[in-house]
């Protein structure tokens, strides 16, 4: 019984979405007591992963941000995807709309906050942080509203906020990463070049793209781009998935 309530849960966006935004607020008011220096040395915990004598060394925050957060624009991307091939933007003027949309969601927000810190030779170089649209957040507000918002709408909203943070996430590889590696990053467009052939000659065990897909992720975390990249190709991936 335990257990088909759990499964509820994750079949549910509307409670996985209370969850959230629940943990955010738990969140909020535990950063501005006096548990916060406990709370952020948590999050700052090394996790070790060892295969004989190589060992590899991961904050928790990290596995949130470049691993966790790879396999949800995955879901995101074939979501969207799904929608691109079959649902709502199968129309090209549908599908330019979000994305025109997302644009804007990071010029005006860059144009804006240099406005105010062009001059701040200390702060003009933060322009990179408002760019970005909180996915996770955004359609959890609207999956709270359950039946009152449209589909169309929610489905506007997703892909619009996908461009957007792909846009955010480009600005962080091209302006605020290190050192580009370009050969894990050639290397990673092979492997999935060569998934998109599996696709196309009809593989569809999950199995299949598995090591592959960890192993494109492992390269982009050790090129200097940004890992979550590897989670939204867009030919990644059977194609029973979409």
């Amino acid at each position: 019984r335990r257990y088909h309530k759990v499964l509820e849960l994750t079949h549910s966006t509307t409670k996985a979405a209370g969850v959230m935004l629940l943990g955010a607020i738990v969140a909020l008011v535990v950063a501005n007591t006096a548990a916060h220096g406990a709370f952020t040395e948590f999050w700052h915990t090394e996790v070790s992963f060892g295969f004989g004598a190589t060992h590899a060394e991961m904050s928790l925050a990290h596995i949130i941000n470049d691993v966790l957060m790879a396999i949800f624009f995955l879901l995101v991307g074939l979501e969207i995807k799904y929608e691109m091939t079959v649902g709502e933007l199968t129309d090209v003027r549908q599908a330019i709309l979000p994305v025109a949309a997302a644009i804007g969601g990071v010029l005006m927000p860059v144009g804006i906050y240099l406005l105010f810190n062009a001059s701040n030779p200390q702060a003009v170089h933060g322009w990179g942080v408002p760019t970005a649209t909180d996915i996770a957040f955004a359609i959890g507000i609207l999956s709270l509203m359950g039946d009152r918002v449209p589909v169309s709408l929610k489905i506007f909203l997703t892909a619009l906020a996908v461009a957007d943070d792909l846009g955010a996430i480009l600005v962080i590889a091209l302006f605020y990463g290190g050192k580009v590696q370009i050969t894990c990053l050639l290397v990673a467009l092979v492997i999935m070049l060569g998934g998109y052939f599996m696709k196309q000659m009809g593989e569809k065990r999950m199995f299949s793209y598995l090591v592959p897909a960890f192993v494109v992720w492992g390269l982009f975390y050790y090129s200097g781009v940004h890992s979550t990249i590897s989670g939204v190709a867009p030919f990644w991936g059977p194609k029973t998935l979409a």
